[in-house]
């Protein structure tokens, strides 16, 4: 039973590597899948989206335009970069402008929340900072991961997990006391 256990288990885990590592080949950035945390860009992205980004991308590539209510295929792309002076957050923005500097030969990009009154506050964006652009949303499948990374989802998860490890080892002794009786109830009968 451990043993069965076990291989499951491996091939679940191996499954989600498969999974993650060919996402990250196939979509060329460490970060296909993302969950959108804020409110800037609605109506277009919402809390809780689950956003898939293509990166490999070079900025002549990513087009640049102010977002409209009554045709979203006119504004630019929307991109998730790095903030300019604090490159842990990511951020979630539309291209609005962007600009090609000849000297440092790269590109730079000005961007905005559609929710947002104004463009960014911050310098422009060096393509180096821009992880890719979002191709796909699945509405409402990120907040699971919000949900898993609050200190609720973190407690639920390791409940879980303490269930799941005292299941797999208290669980085979009553599947023996179980099988015993069904072989004491089949000797009564015959």
């Amino acid at each position: 039973e451990y043993f069965k256990t076990l291989i499951m288990i491996l091939i679940v885990i191996l499954a989600f590597l498969t999974f993650w590592f060919g996402s990250r080949a196939i979509f060329k950035t460490d970060s296909p899948y993302l969950a959108v945390s804020s409110g800037s860009m609605v109506p277009t992205l919402n809390i809780g989206d689950l956003i898939v980004i293509q990166g490999g991308l070079n900025g002549s590539e990513i087009k640049a335009g102010y977002y409209n209510p009554n045709n979203s295929s006119e504004g630019g792309d929307i991109i998730v970069f790095h903030k300019p002076g604090n490159p842990s957050e990511l951020i979630v923005h539309r291209v609005v402008r962007k600009y090609y500097d000849e000297k440092l030969k790269k590109w730079f990009f000005i961007t905005k929340g559609d929710n947002n009154p104004s463009e960014d506050p911050w310098n422009p964006v060096l393509e180096d900072y821009v992880l890719g652009k979002v191709i796909f949303k699945v509405p409402y499948l990120g907040s699971v991961a919000l949900f898993m990374q609050s200190t609720a989802g973190k407690v639920l998860l390791a409940v879980v997990i303490v269930i799941t490890i005292l299941w797999m080892f208290l669980s085979p002794e009553e599947k023996q006391e179980e099988a015993h009786e069904e072989q004491d109830l089949n000797v009564n009968y015959l």
